[in-house]
């Protein structure tokens, strides 16, 4: 595998496939050697770096995402609880 390749932010959704390729490459070797790690990270945080861009992840309470996670599983009886939210802690 070469590993004289400049590197660079992802800007497309072809970037983005090439380099999953290049992952997937690297991932499916039983060893990798200290220079591979280090491409393998730089290349997990390029990713991570586009993706959070291009799809960034919304703000959610915990409350709303509870809510959420009983609505699609249609366990909404604790949803339905009129203290739902509502913790005391002391």
């Amino acid at each position: 595998m070469r590993l004289g390749c400049e590197f660079s932010p992802i800007e497309s959704n072809a970037a983005l496939a090439k380099t999953y390729k290049l992952i997937d490459k690297l991932m499916s070797k039983p060893e990798l050697s200290r220079a591979e790690s280090h491409m393998l990270k730089l290349l997990s945080m390029l990713v991570e770096q586009y993706e959070s861009r291009e799809h960034p992840t919304p703000e959610v309470s915990a409350a709303d995402l509870l809510a959420h996670l009983l609505e699609s599983r249609n366990s909404s009886a604790v949803a339905d609880d009129p203290n739902f939210g509502e913790f005391d802690y002391l």
